[in-house]
């Protein structure tokens, strides 16, 4: 395959760029509460008045973020859907997993189902979470199956993130593993194929990506 190098601008793209999914992909509902995947690099974004699960270990190139708290200063030219937002930072090495046991992923799967139960009672739309990491495959499907599994506890969590959101999603055998340990589902699937993608700079406004 011949080189292409393309500009990412995460606010003005208008076409899918890499070779699969685009923008928020809604992955299944629970509760009162809307999980969503997507990538940085393929144009997934927070909506306004939902929750982010950032995944990436760059989070320093963020303003001022605020984990649980309103929005990020700084932002102002990103319009509605980068401001009224809450930002949760789980930072996870590419293609790793993080050491949280299963006690930390029910604790925050309750604190969203809370608020999602008191939206419901307010009369007001479910919760989006949106869980966003650089790429939007191995960690951010990863996340997605955690949550899939711990709220329907007999599926298979991979094989449906899989189905729904992307085919490429969970990457390694530890991230499969790690799914495994946490949920106590049966997880059937094996590591994802991996796309030839040499990321040389991102930010969440942008990058240059190559594919080889």
């Amino acid at each position: 395959m011949g080189k292409e190098k393309k500009r990412i601008q995460g606010k003005l793209a208008q076409e899918p760029i890499l070779s699969c999914h685009w923008g928020n992909i809604e992955v299944f509902a629970w509760e009162h509460i809307r999980f969503w995947g997507g990538g940085l690099l393929r144009g997934g974004h927070p909506i306004a008045g939902g929750v982010v699960i950032q995944l990436t270990d760059y989070i320093e190139q963020w303003p001022a973020p605020k984990v649980w708290g309103r929005g990020l200063s700084g932002l102002e030219d990103w319009k509605q859907r980068w401001a009224d937002f809450t930002l949760v930072h789980i930072p996870i090495v590419d293609y790793g997993v993080p050491s949280w046991p299963r006690e930390f992923w029910e604790e925050l799967l309750e604190v969203l189902y809370t608020e999602g139960e008191t939206r419901k009672q307010r009369g007001e739309p479910p919760l989006d979470v949106v869980v966003l990491c650089g790429g939007g495959h191995g960690r951010t499907g990863m996340v997605l199956a955690i949550f899939y599994g711990l709220c329907h506890p007999d599926s298979d969590p991979g094989a449906v993130v899989r189905a729904r959101y992307c085919e490429r999603a969970i990457e390694t055998e530890e991230q499969i593993e790690y799914i495994r340990e946490i949920t106590g589902c049966s997880v059937e699937i094996g590591p994802a194929a991996m796309e030839e993608v040499v990321v040389r700079w991102s930010s969440p406004w942008g990058g240059f990506w190559q594919r080889k």
